[in-house]
């Protein structure tokens, strides 16, 4: 039963911020595109624009280093050999996340727009780039995949844009000097500068002056391929010849100059509209009569708003059509859809991973195995694109691997840390798509060695849990009989004094069941194997041959793996794959441009932020510096960015293909007084081993910022209990005063202190506290219900206060010793929570809120075991209906969320972190402002929110909104922080037509889209058909599990293990509602992306077997085990004693650690007990040491073998130390020890040069 206790505990004791897992990074923007900011019209800078002079400090940023890589044809390494590789594909799709300032810039968060199915996209259109500035990470991943990219996108928005840029843009571009246009040269120059290909242009408007703008395409095309570059243009098909729009999904006559005029090539990528498959035969054969390529015409598919369902593709199979995806406007829709298995930055990764491979290589991700051709898939979930035939059912992988040396460590372009030869060197979150490496092309092409597709192939993919460089690994796992496979289609010409190498890492075992195999070209299905033996379990291991050693000489088509016979337990990590040729290397030394006083951008007493660029010597654009410079004209890969401590080693912090970087989080000295950094770059030759001097600053400093925080010396406190806050920075000045304020009720300080850097006290009192700082101006840091002070009968942290051993001098092996402690167990019984993991969810069925019920409250205490944001912020509770058209079935009737810290474009801070906002259903006006709040589904509801109030990790908090008809309210921690009138609208499927929702559950956790999900613990869940007033409020956060149920609590779950029923996986309502539906804890599959329609919500087993709210009784036990443990030393435990036995002579520590639900405490003895055991029992000579005599009266004699420094201890049976004596002893010297004790047995200890060497057993008599 529990016990109406209101109180909390400190679960969580360092008050800063969290651990946000999200894509749009909180750090400071370092790099800025433009001198003046993070944007400027085209048309204001272009004109004055000239190679080599920088339009921000950070140029470097902004141009790519990596040429377009030339693809190659060998049609026997595709799939299917017959297959045209005359079709194209476009993914005209951002490449980045929702704040579109970031795109492909590095950063330091894990999650991000990483895509890598490169093999299967021809140009990547670069939707939402800024009109012409784009990240050179972006050009480098695409160039270096043979990919052609874009700089941006001219938007001609009909429904309400401003289009007075896009205007401009355009009028500038076609202006002329005489008959010529005067931009053509630059233009193409401009783009060629910074590594892009073309331009993009969504014409949903009248464009001005069409005519020229075509003409202007054509003679940008021509002058392009004069100079040896390329020039593309990315186009909307739905305006007519003169520039008014028409949204036609068909090419013909009206619309031909965009793709074809006057015999002349105008765009590159002509995308129809999305109903194009009603014409798709007619755009074909037009295209065709007119002279134009009609694979040039690409079929559309809005992956946004109908995912892959509104073209069809039996149709497109039977035209000779390319195809292009579009969608959305700030968010690649393959990325977005992602969050189907939880929103949680790894959850998304893992998940893109396979969405990418669904995609591209089919449903069941082997291009080989394709499911057959099918329409109208409109949902991205994992179960639908089972059934989706891939895009390499309509064309082939292409490659660029055709030069030596190859190298690839498989990153992905980010990592959960960062790893140089399996070792962690920079334990920090990053994402940098630039430094992507060669991935496997097919993903995943499997075959047995008849070609066919095995039923128990291996499992292959990729982990982010360990590398052996950069932040990531290939990953094969799994029982297989025989799996081929093919992992990169290549065009290599090896030499027999090349060398062949891979590092992998085998999880269990020696045995790899692991073969290298490749082909050559004319000869490509034929398979030549080279076994790969292992030594190492766990570790990473390199091995390498030359080429002609293995019989790898010639004209190399492809290379993959081969497993045979592979246990259900086989694990292995590939961490690197390499053919390197025999040259000699030189990458050019970076000379660092960056003055040194605006390197250093932040330091604090845990971190370092710093950015810098470099150049590299080169006099290939001497004569013409719009000749861009690329890392190859230098010898160059990539470049390895370190940080260096005075005094102290180099750090490696990360890799760049660019001639400049930052980093955000550096570590730094663990001695606070180290003030001065310096930082380096150097070279890394193609290699991926010759590199360049390390080019350094000065060693450098910059003012502190200080951190605002503090902690606390234990997790849970008890009434009466004394506790110490401080100070988590150690620079941090003290504050002026403590104070400790009942969070609910109080007024005045019922603790302070003035001044210090700890506040030692403790509390009377049960409850709640805030704590306040105040700082010398006067400024106040609140840590809202940071102290917690809970009942004894719930448990607490245990504590020792001593331990003792029967015998701390043993001298005998048949000793037994027993050990045993005193203390406070802090053993009790506590309220169970229930366990919820992103993307599951607690749902309450939809009786219990009825659409009817006009007046409502709900509340729950909630423990977030993380922040993770997603594109918006994270939801922890919503009612809305899964199976109704968007965007409703994602808003629903109401929606409570958690959102980041916000900070405007000056840089003041404009929204605390972790508020929450509680926001009602706005009916046809859903996207309407609410208080100048903005969209009311992007943002928090300015009058109902928790400002002031922040949520903590691991902390346990109130949370309670209510309804009384025309005001909704919310609560945190028992106090009202926001209130607002709004009426109570219907809830309403507008866009699928079924009109007014009839019901829906409410839903506790689970991610939505653009939502992160909720992951820690919640319990005491009511649901009230009244809104309770301040006092009930309060009340009720007391609970009422073994009190009268009021009639108006509807519904109530404790989670405790009389609440549930485990057989059926439900659980029971403790509230006054009778129903038959229960409430449950619940997974929902099949609900990709916007599209929920197709949404199955599966019954879980729910963990209730953890710890509650902790001010509540209830039936978990707080169970504290002790456990002693000994170096070396085997100790058995039971219950609270421990006995343990030696059988060689050394001086033992002994740790005691008492640990329950609650937390630990532990104690150590150093050398607590003194052994002293004969190892042999010698009569005068013991490795030429002679003792003697034995037995012996009073006096005994040592004569040594050899010098050295001696120490002779001697113990008697009981293990007393009777004499002890230093000597420093030629070889055959003899030393005389006195005994002056009583007849017996006694033991001598000799140790040579600090190390014990022997023990012996002598008799006196």
């Amino acid at each position: 039963m529990k016990a109406p206790k209101l109180l909390l505990s400190v679960l969580a004791c360092a008050a800063v911020a969290g651990s946000y897992a999200q894509s749009v990074p909180t750090h400071d923007s370092y790099v800025m595109p433009f001198a003046d900011g993070k944007s400027k019209p085209f048309s204001e800078y272009f004109r004055n624009w000239e190679p080599g002079t920088p339009l921000s400090e950070d140029e470097n940023f902004y141009i790519g280093r990596v040429p377009l890589k030339k693809r190659f044809e060998n049609a026997q390494t595709q799939v299917d050999p017959s297959m045209t590789t005359d079709r194209k594909f476009c993914m005209w799709t951002p490449m980045g996340i929702s704040d579109t300032y970031w795109q492909s810039l590095p950063r330091y968060v894990f999650d991000g727009d990483n895509f890598n199915l490169w093999s299967y996209v021809d140009s990547q259109g670069g939707w939402s780039l800024p009109w012409v500035r784009v990240p050179g990470a972006y050009s480098d991943v695409t160039h270096r995949n043979g990919v052609a990219n874009s700089g941006g996108i001219v938007f001609f928005d009909s429904w309400g844009g401003d289009n007075t840029e896009s205007n401009n843009t355009v009028n500038m571009l076609v202006e002329k000097n005489g008959s010529s246009f005067k931009w053509v040269e630059k233009f193409v120059k401009f783009l060629r500068y910074y590594g892009l290909d073309g331009v993009g242009f969504n014409p949903e408007g009248t464009i001005p002056q069409a005519s020229a703008l075509q003409d202007f395409f054509t003679q940008c095309r021509e002058y392009a391929e004069s100079i040896g570059w390329q020039f593309h243009v990315y186009w909307y098909g739905v305006n007519n010849n003169s520039g008014r729009m028409t949204l036609s999904s068909t090419y013909d006559s009206n619309h031909r100059d965009w793709l074809w005029k006057n015999n002349k090539q105008v765009t590159d990528m002509y995308m129809l509209n999305y109903d194009w498959h009603m014409s798709a035969s007619s755009s074909q054969s037009y295209a065709e009569s007119i002279g134009a390529n009609p694979y040039d015409l690409y079929a559309g598919y809005d992956i946004q708003g109908n995912w892959l369902g509104r073209g069809s593709w039996t149709t497109l199979n039977n035209s000779k059509l390319s195809i292009a995806f579009w969608g959305n406007h700030t968010t690649n829709m393959i990325y977005q859809n992602s969050s189907e298995f939880g929103s949680g930055d790894e959850a998304v990764q893992n998940t893109y991973l396979v969405k990418q491979e669904q995609v591209f290589s089919g449903g069941n991700r082997n291009p080989a195995n394709c499911p057959p051709i099918k329409n109208g898939i409109t949902s991205s979930s994992e179960a639908a694109m089972d059934e989706f035939h891939g895009i390499a059912k309509f064309l082939p992988a292409r490659s660029v691997l055709q030069e030596l040396p190859f190298v690839t460590r498989f990153c992905l372009g980010n990592g959960k840390a960062f790893r140089d030869h399996g070792a962690i060197t920079f334990d920090h979150k990053w994402f940098n798509v630039g430094v992507q490496d060669y991935l496997p092309t097919w993903r995943w092409w499997i075959t047995d060695n008849n070609k066919n597709v095995p039923s128990d192939a291996i499992k292959c993919g990729f982990t982010f849990d360990d590398a052996w460089f950069g932040g990531s690994a290939m990953r094969m796992n799994g029982a297989t009989t025989v799996s081929n496979v093919r992992l990169f289609k290549t065009k290599f010409n090896v030499s027999g004094d090349d060398k062949v190498s891979m590092t992998f890492k085998l999880k269990n075992g020696t045995d790899t069941h692991m073969k290298l195999f490749w082909s050559f070209v004319g000869s490509e299905n034929t398979l030549h194997e080279q076994a790969i033996t292992s030594t190492k379990t766990g570790e990473w291991e390199t091995i390498e041959a030359k080429a002609s050693e293995i019989g790898m000489t010639g004209d190399v088509a492809l290379i993959g793996l081969k497993f045979e016979n592979t246990p259900a337990t086989y694990e292995i990590l590939i961490g690197e794959m390499a053919i390197i040729p025999t040259k000699t290397f030189n990458p050019v030394k970076p000379v660092i441009t960056t003055q040194e006083n605006n390197i250093l951008k932040k330091r604090s007493y845990n971190s370092l932020d710093f950015k810098f660029s470099w150049d590299c010597e080169s006099t290939k654009n001497d004569a013409d510096p719009s000749i861009p410079v690329y890392n190859e004209d230098v010898d160059t890969w990539y470049f390895e960015v370190y940080v260096q401590a005075k005094d102290e080693a180099p750090i490696l912090c990360g890799t760049t293909s660019s001639w400049a970087h930052y980093v955000v989080g550096a570590p730094v000295s663990a001695n606070n007084e180290v003030s001065e950094y310096r930082v380096g770059v150097c070279a890394v030759a193609p290699d991926g081993v010759t590199k360049s001097d390390i080019a350094w600053t000065n060693y450098m400093t910059c003012d502190l910022t200080l951190i605002d925080g503090i902690e606390c010396n234990k997790a849970v406190i008890k009434a009466g209990e004394e506790f110490t806050l401080s100070l988590l920075d150690p620079n941090q000045e003290e504050p002026e005063t403590w104070e400790i304020y009942n969070a609910t009720s109080g007024s005045s300080p019922v603790r302070s202190q003035d001044y210090g850097r700890t506040f030692t006290t403790s509390l009377s009192e049960e409850g709640y506290y805030d704590v306040i700082l105040t700082k010398s101006d006067w400024s106040e840091i609140i840590y809202r219900g940071y102290i917690q002070i809970s009942p004894e009968s719930t448990g607490a942290i245990p504590s020792i206060t001593d331990f003792t051993a029967s015998k701390t001098n043993v001298t005998s092996t048949d000793d037994v010793v027993t050990l045993s402690y005193t203390g406070q167990k802090g053993e009790g019984t506590v309220s169970r929570g229930l366990r919820i993991e992103d993307p599951y969810m607690f749902r309450i069925p939809a009786e219990f809120l009825p659409m009817n019920q006009n007046q409502y409250t709900i509340a729950l205490w909630i423990k977030p075991e993380k922040f993770t944001y997603a594109q918006h912020a994270m939801g922890l509770m919503g009612q809305r209906d899964l199976n109704i058209s968007w965007p409703h079935n994602n808003w629903g009737t109401f929606w409570l969320d958690v959102w980041p810290e916000k900070y405007d474009n000056a840089g003041k801070k404009v929204r605390d972190a972790n508020i929450l906002s509680y926001t009602m259903y706005g009916g046809a006006t859903y996207v309407d402002q609410i208080g100048g709040g903005g969209n009311r589904h992007e943002n928090p509801n300015p009058n109902c929110m928790t400002n002031g109030y922040s949520l903590s990790e691991n902390q346990w908090t109130h949370v309670l909104i209510s309804y009384d008809g025309s005001k909704q309210r919310i609560y945190f921690n028992g106090k009202k922080t926001g209130e607002a009138e709004y009426p109570k609208l219907t809830y309403s499927d507008l866009n699928g037509g079924t009109g007014a929702v009839s019901e829906a559950p409410i839903y506790i956790g689970g991610s939505r889209v653009y939502y992160a999900g909720f992951t820690g613990t919640i319990d005491d869940v009511q649901v009230w058909h009244k809104a309770l007033s301040d006092a009930e409020v309060v009340e009720a956060m007391k609970g009422y599990d073994g009190k009268t149920i009021p009639a108006e609590l509807k519904g109530y779950w404790t989670f405790e293990s009389d609440n549930y029923n485990e057989a059926d996986k439900t659980f029971e309502n403790k509230g006054s509602l009778s129903t038959t539906n229960k409430a449950a804890y619940v997974e929902v599959r099949g609900a990709g992306g916007e599209n929920t329609s197709l949404n199955e919500e599966n019954l879980m087993p729910a963990n209730i077997n953890v710890e509650g709210n902790p001010a509540m009784s209830g039936t978990l036990p707080i169970t504290t085990t002790s456990t002693f443990t000994i170096p070396d030393v085997e100790v058995t435990n039971s219950d609270d004693q421990a006995t343990v036995s030696f059988n060689k002579s050394g001086n033992y520590d002994v740790t005691l650690t008492l640990t329950n639900g609650w937390g630990s405490d532990t104690m150590t003895k150093k050398e607590y007990i003194v052994v002293v055991v004969p190892d042999a029992i010698e009569d005068n000579l013991v490795n030429d040491l002679k003792v003697y005599p034995n037995p012996f009266i009073e006096n005994v004699n040592l004569q040594f073998a050899a010098d050295g420094n001696y120490v002779i201890d001697i113990f008697d049976a009981q293990g007393r130390k009777v004499t002890s004596k230093t000597h420093q002893a030629m070889a055959g010297e003899i030393c005389t020890l006195t005994v002056n004790e009583a007849q017996g047995v006694y033991y001598v200890v000799i140790s040579k040069d600090g190390k014990r060497v022997k023990a012996l057993k002598v008799v006196a008599e």
